[in-house]
């Protein structure tokens, strides 16, 4: 997921060229209605969103009823907030421009965390 269209399609791409499944959406209404659906292991958000923020967003695929194992990575190229409580709601963060070598490797850390 990302503020500017056609970045969030892209980065599903790559990660589909990786061999991962992966779903996009370009606004946080979409994410919610897609991972109520799709169940995803593991969320890519950016914080700056067109309608509702990363940390919005990231709270609210917490509610949802089988997000108790999501990963949630936050996406910025800003510092995450420095509120203790909105910095929990991820479990990691990447910085833009993303380094998809980066992304594997925390892809690889939410897999030997599910066995």
């Amino acid at each position: 997921m990302d503020d500017i269209p056609g970045v969030a399609e892209s980065i599903a791409m790559v990660l589909q060229k990786k061999g991962h499944t992966a779903q996009f959406a370009e606004d946080g209404e979409a994410a919610l209605r897609i991972a109520a659906e799709f169940k995803p292991e593991v969320a890519l958000l950016d914080l700056v969103l067109p309608d509702i923020d990363g940390y919005e967003l990231a709270a609210r695929l917490r509610e949802l009823d089988d997000s108790k194992d999501l990963f949630i990575i936050a996406v910025s190229g800003y510092n995450l907030d420095t509120d203790k409580d909105k910095k929990a709601l991820f479990d990691d963060y990447l910085s833009k421009p993303i380094d998809f070598s980066l992304v594997e490797k925390k892809l690889a850390k939410v897999r030997k965390r599910k066995c």
